[in-house]
C-alpha cells in the first residue's frame, strides 16, 4: 500500500514538473518567435525601402497661374492715403503681371513655385509619372534623384481627368525604374509604403495599410477609383509611390482628406494598372484618347435587383443601349447588369464608366454580365468617346429649355424637405427624350442632394463626364441618366 502510495505521489510531481517544464520551453519559443517574426518584418520593409527609393524623385517646379475677376476697390470711394497705395499697386501690377479687363475687375498672373513628388517607370527612355496638378502651369520642372543629382525635365502629356502626367528628364543621368504592379492581389489590410517629399524633405519614407479598395464618392468631379491608405501624406507627396511589401508600385499619391490641411491618415493613391494604362498613352500620344461602351445605366440596388428578379445587388444596370456598336453587336442588352470589367468588380455604373474612360480605344474588355440570374461573359470592343470634354453642360441646357422648373416642398417619412420639382415638360425635348416626366421631384445630382434650383444649377454648372438624377415619382426613388 506504501508503495502505491509513493508511486502515486512521484507520478504526481513528475507531471506537475512536465508540465511547467513545457510551459517554460513554450513561453521561450513563443518569445523567440515574435522576435523573429518582428526582425523578419523589420528586414522586409528595410530592404524594400533600399530597392525602391532610387525610382523616387523630387519635383520642383517653377510657374504662372492667372487669376480671374479680381477685384480692385473703387478709387473715389477710399480715402486719399489708401488711394496713393491702391495706385501705386496697381502700377506695380500694370508693370508685371496685371490686365484690366474691365471697369474694376483685372486679370492678374502670379508666379508660385511648387514641391512635389515623381516615380521612374522607363529608365531606358528616362520617363517619370507625377500628378497632372503638379506640372499644369508649369514653366520649368526640375528633378532631384535619391542622391542629389538635379536636372530639367520636360513634359510629354497630361491627363486632367485621371490626374496624372508624364515628364521626361534631360540629361544622361543613370535612372533607376520601379516595376508598377496590377494591383490584382491587393486587399484591404495589406502593408504599404509610402515614399516622396513632403515639405521638402526628400525620401520621406512612412509605412500603413491599404485602408480601401475602389473608393470614390469623394465629389472631385474626375476619376474615382482609389486605393486608400493610412500611410502618412502631405503636401509634397503628391505623384510620390505607394508601394507594397514586394517593392512594386501600387499606386501614385494624389490626394488627402483633411479638415485641417494635413494628414489626419487618409489618402489617397491613383491605382498602378490606370497609372500603367494612362502613361502608356500620354507616351504614344501625348493625350489620352477616352474609351465608350455606347450604353446607358445607373446603379444596380436592392429595389432594382428585386424588380428584375436578379440575385446580384451591386453593379451597372443597363437602361441603353446604343446601335451599331460593338456591345450590341455582342448581345448586350438593357435590363443586364455588368458586374465585372477584365475580371475587376463593378459596384456601380459611375465605376464602369470610370473604367471604360481609362481603356485604351480598340482594345477589347472582358464583361460579366448577369441575365436572368444567369452569368456570363462577353468580349466588347472599346470605341472612341467621340464625345467633348463639355457634352454635359449642353445636355443640361436642353434639359433646362425642355423644361419649367420651381422650388418645392414635399414631405418624405414625415420629414419636411425641399428640392426641385418639374411642372411641366415639352414633348420630343432633351428631358423627355431622357425619362423626365412632369410633376418628377428632382432628389439628388451625382449622390449630391439638392434643395432648390440655385443649387441645382450650381452642381449642373460643374464638368462631369455622367449626370445621375436621383428622383422621385409617384412616391418611388427612380433613376434618370444623362450621358
Amino acid at each position: 500500500m506504501k508503495t502505491i502510495r509513493f508511486l502515486y505521489g512521484f507520478l504526481l510531481k513528475a507531471l506537475f514538473f512536465l508540465y511547467f517544464f513545457c510551459f517554460f520551453c513554450i513561453s521561450l519559443l513563443a518569445n523567440s518567435y515574435a522576435k523573429t517574426s518582428s526582425m523578419v518584418l523589420q528586414n522586409s520593409f528595410s530592404s524594400v525601402i533600399q530597392k525602391t527609393i532610387p525610382s523616387i524623385v523630387s519635383i520642383y517646379v517653377d510657374g504662372m497661374i492667372t487669376v480671374e475677376n479680381q477685384k480692385i476697390e473703387d478709387q473715389d470711394n477710399i480715402s486719399e492715403n489708401k488711394k496713393n497705395k491702391r495706385t501705386k499697386q496697381i502700377a506695380f501690377f500694370n508693370n508685371h503681371f496685371l490686365t484690366k479687363k474691365n471697369e474694376n475687375i483685372y486679370e492678374v498672373k502670379k508666379k508660385f513655385k511648387a514641391l512635389a513628388s515623381g516615380v521612374i517607370i522607363d529608365s531606358n527612355n528616362r520617363y517619370i509619372v507625377t500628378n497632372n496638378h503638379v506640372v499644369e502651369n508649369a514653366d520649368c520642372i526640375i528633378i532631384k534623384t535619391y542622391d542629389n543629382y538635379y536636372c530639367l525635365a520636360d513634359v510629354v502629356g497630361t491627363d486632367a481627368y485621371t490626374d496624372l502626367a508624364v515628364i521626361k528628364v534631360r540629361g544622361t543621368k543613370q535612372l533607376k525604374e520601379i516595376k508598377i504592379s496590377d494591383c490584382k492581389e491587393l486587399k484591404v489590410g495589406d502593408s504599404t509604403i509610402a515614399i516622396g517629399n513632403p515639405y521638402g524633405l526628400p525620401d520621406t519614407v512612412t509605412t500603413g495599410i491599404v485602408s480601401n479598395i475602389g473608393r470614390s464618392g469623394l465629389d472631385l468631379n474626375k476619376y474615382e477609383n482609389f486605393i486608400q491608405t493610412d500611410a502618412a501624406i502631405n503636401n509634397g507627396n503628391s505623384g510620390g509611390a505607394l508601394i507594397d511589401l514586394k517593392g512594386e508600385l501600387i499606386g501614385v499619391n494624389s490626394a488627402i482628406f483633411s479638415p485641417v490641411g494635413a494628414n489626419v491618415g487618409i489618402g489617397f493613391s491613383i491605382p498602378g494598372y490606370v497609372v500603367k494604362i494612362i502613361s502608356q498613352q500620354l507616351i504614344s500620344n501625348g493625350s489620352v484618347h477616352r474609351g465608350n461602351l455606347g450604353v446607358s445605366g445607373v446603379d444596380s440596388d436592392q429595389n432594382m435587383a428585386e424588380s428584375i428578379g436578379t440575385f446580384k445587388i451591386d453593379g451597372a444596370f443597363i437602361t441603353e443601349v446604343a446601335d451599331n456598336t460593338s456591345a450590341k453587336k455582342e448581345g448586350l442588352r438593357a435590363g443586364d447588369v455588368i458586374v465585372s470589367l477584365n475580371n475587376r468588380a463593378i459596384t456601380n455604373f459611375s465605376e464602369l464608366v470610370s473604367e471604360m474612360l481609362i481603356a485604351e480605344c480598340g482594345s477589347k474588355v472582358r464583361l460579366g454580365v448577369i441575365r436572368h440570374n444567369k452569368v456570363f461573359f462577353i468580349n466588347v470592343k472599346v470605341e472612341e468617346n467621340k464625345k467633348k470634354k463639355n457634352i454635359l453642360p449642353e445636355c443640361v441646357n436642353h434639359f433646362f429649355l425642355g423644361s419649367k422648373l420651381c422650388n418645392f416642398n414635399y414631405k418624405m417619412n414625415g420629414v419636411d424637405n425641399k428640392s426641385v420639382k418639374i411642372s411641366a415638360i415639352k414633348q420630343g425635348s432633351f428631358s423627355d427624350i431622357k425619362g423626365f416626366r412632369k410633376n418628377d421631384v428632382i432628389l439628388s445630382v451625382n449622390k449630391r442632394s439638392i434643395i432648390n434650383l440655385k443649387d441645382l444649377k450650381k452642381k449642373l454648372s460643374q464638368e462631369y463626364i455622367l449626370v445621375l438624377f436621383q428622383v422621385l415619382r409617384n412616391n418611388k426613388t427612380v433613376y434618370v441618366v444623362c450621358s
